[in-house]
């Protein structure tokens, strides 16, 4: 039986990006469907809690070599965004949007390489609406979705849901209601979809 795997992301986050970068493979070798979801982890935070992954003091350095040694273990560009921390609202909110067009994938993919691997700011609005277009969607029109109640409300709905199933940080993976948190659980993730514990 195909198994789904809840992929919640939030483009703030360089282990998410880590992560895109190997669901596809995950799904590849375990037949395991990848629902992509993008969530505020601002807001997953905030509800739970949680505290910035930059602090203490000294966290962020080891966080940059942790991210570079995870780039080259997968063989992914990578280089720490120079905007980082932004706000990832627009962009989360222009996922929303594109879902609804059936290109959630493709652009979610051209954010998290221009931000992660070309130290793009993506809380910009032009920006998004070239990222958008090169997605193959109206960049403008998705733009200006945005600011639709429908859209924020879903993103809202998609970090409360994120929250009442366990989640406090990302990416988060959850399967047969079982979590998995953060980019070096894809390892555990794969054996479980695989039942091999």
């Amino acid at each position: 039986m195909t198994k789904t795997v809840d992929f919640y992301f939030d483009f703030v986050s360089p282990y998410s990006y880590l992560a895109g970068t190997q669901v596809e493979g995950l799904a590849e070798r375990t037949g395991a469907e990848v629902n992509w979801i993008p969530f505020l982890l601002g807001g997953v935070f905030k509800a739970t809690e949680n505290r910035a992954t930059l602090t203490p003091k000294g966290k962020g350095a080891s966080m940059v070599f942790d991210l570079e040694m995870w780039s080259k273990h997968y063989n992914v560009p990578f280089m720490m965004n120079s905007n980082f921390p932004f706000s990832p609202i627009s962009a989360l909110r222009m996922a929303i949007a594109a879902d609804e067009k059936g290109s959630l994938l493709a652009f979610s993919k051209k954010v998290f390489d221009a931000c992660w691997a070309h130290n793009t700011d993506i809380s910009d609005g032009e920006t998004l609406v070239k990222l958008a277009g090169e997605a193959g969607l109206d960049g403008e029109k998705m733009l200006e979705m945005t600011k639709d109640q429908a859209i924020k409300d879903k993103l809202r709905a998609n970090t409360e849901e994120a929250v009442s199933r366990g989640a406090f940080g990302a990416p988060t993976f959850i399967v047969d209601d079982k979590l998995f948190w953060g980019n070096d659980r894809i390892l555990l993730l794969e054996k479980f979809i695989k039942g091999e514990f």
